[in-house]
């Protein structure tokens, strides 16, 4: 009867483990510079789409940081979604 319990137990924590390496896998922060080179503009684009709140950021000291997941968002919610 004990083991019924720990072996769901110990499956739910080998989820949560498995989850979180998913999740910091996409987590990647990033510099303006970085993701001007990933979006192929220059920094003063990154910086205009963050001060109009179009790209989500947050600023550490005086450096922007952006993350990968939300740089892949905006691209996802500006794309022409053409249907053929």
């Amino acid at each position: 009867m004990l083991y019924i319990p720990f072996v769901i137990w110990y499956i739910i924590c080998i989820s949560y483990i498995y989850m979180g390496v998913l999740f910091e896998l996409n987590d990647q922060i990033l510099t303006v510079a970085q993701a001007a080179k990933y979006l192929q503009v220059c920094d003063r684009t990154v910086r205009r789409l963050i001060e109009s709140k179009t790209l989500t950021a947050s600023k550490v000291g005086h450096i922007w940081r952006i993350r990968q997941v939300d740089i892949n968002e905006y691209l996802a919610s500006n794309a022409n979604n053409r249907s053929e």
